[in-house]
C-alpha cells in the first residue's frame, strides 16, 4: 500500500529532525545517514560534493573543527510520488573547537529527497547565504 502524502510528510520531517539534530551535536557519520549513497551537495563558493564518500570527508572536517548551533524553519515542503522537495532558512551559531570563537550566519536551503526501499533520505543538496535575518 502507497504511503499517502500526509504520511510522507510526516516520515520526512522526522528525517528533517534527525538530520538537524546530528549536525548540531557534531555527529557527522549520523548526520551522513540522512543522504542517498549517490548524494550531490552544492555548497557556496565550491565545486558540487559528488558521492556520500565525499560528502562523508566533508562532514567529518566540519565536525572536527566546529560546534554548530542550529536554528532552522522549514518553509516549503511538497511530496510528489517517491519524490520531495523541501526549502529552508537557518541562522546557524558555529563555535570554531580551537579558538572558541564564535559567529553566525544566515543560510537557505533545499533539500531534495527520494524515497528507496520504503525509507526517505536527502539525495540533493543546496544552500548559499541569506540575509542576516532571524528564521521565522
Amino acid at each position: 500500500m502507497a504511503a499517502t502524502n500526509e504520511q510522507s510528510m510526516s516520515e520526512i520531517r522526522t528525517v528533517i529532525k534527525g538530520a538537524v539534530e546530528a549536525y548540531t551535536a557534531s555527529d557527522a557519520d549520523r548526520f551522513v545517514g540522512f543522504f542517498t549513497d549517490d548524494i550531490v551537495a552544492m555548497p557556496p563558493k565550491m565545486a558540487p560534493v559528488v558521492g556520500v564518500e565525499d560528502w562523508t570527508k566533508m562532514c567529518m572536517m566540519f565536525a572536527r573543527t566546529s560546534k554548530s548551533d542550529v536554528v532552522m524553519v522549514s518553509k516549503n515542503l511538497t511530496v510528489t510520488g517517491d519524490t520531495a522537495i523541501e526549502w529552508h532558512v537557518e541562522a546557524i551559531t558555529s563555535t570554531d573547537n580551537e579558538t572558541g570563537e564564535s559567529k553566525r550566519s544566515y543560510t537557505k536551503g533545499i533539500w531534495i529527497f527520494r524515497r528507496d526501499d520504503g525509507q526517505w533520505k536527502i539525495a540533493q543538496y543546496c544552500w548559499n547565504a541569506n540575509p542576516e535575518v532571524e528564521p521565522e
